[in-house]
């Protein structure tokens, strides 16, 4: 497992790799450091990125998630942060808007009002933690 930080605004919080998809890790650590421009959408921040994996990288895509997951979007490129409900929930966990290939969890404890306070525009960067 490989610790990330992300950073947006004024705000670094950690995360760390799993291993539901492996070759997306391997291909995301690979791009690193990425920035882009955090977009809200519910309790989710993404962004897009300047580079896209081969389908067959993913070993397994899926809509909801617990909150915390950190997901790569393959429909148009973006790197998705999942933190409570967006607004296409159906129960209290978060759902993407279209499967994500999931390859990160942010560390305990949530802070869900941290990332709440993100505004869109502000520049994000994700990078391996030192």
């Amino acid at each position: 497992m490989t610790k990330l930080s992300i950073k947006v605004g004024n705000l670094e919080v950690f995360a760390e790799t799993t291993d539901e998809n492996p070759e997306t890790v391997k291909a995301i650590l690979e791009n690193l450091p990425v920035k882009g421009e955090a977009q809200r959408w519910g309790e989710e921040i993404y962004f897009f990125v300047p580079f896209d994996i081969a389908s067959e990288a993913h070993k397994s895509l899926r809509a909801e998630c617990d909150p915390g997951e950190i997901g790569f979007w393959p429909e148009n490129p973006a790197l998705a942060i999942f933190f409570g409900k967006t607004p296409i929930s159906t129960g209290d966990k978060p759902r993407a808007y279209s499967p994500c290939a999931f390859f990160a969890k942010l560390s305990a404890p949530l802070d869900k009002a941290a990332l709440s306070a993100v505004e869109d525009g502000s520049e994000i960067v994700v990078s391996k933690a030192k």
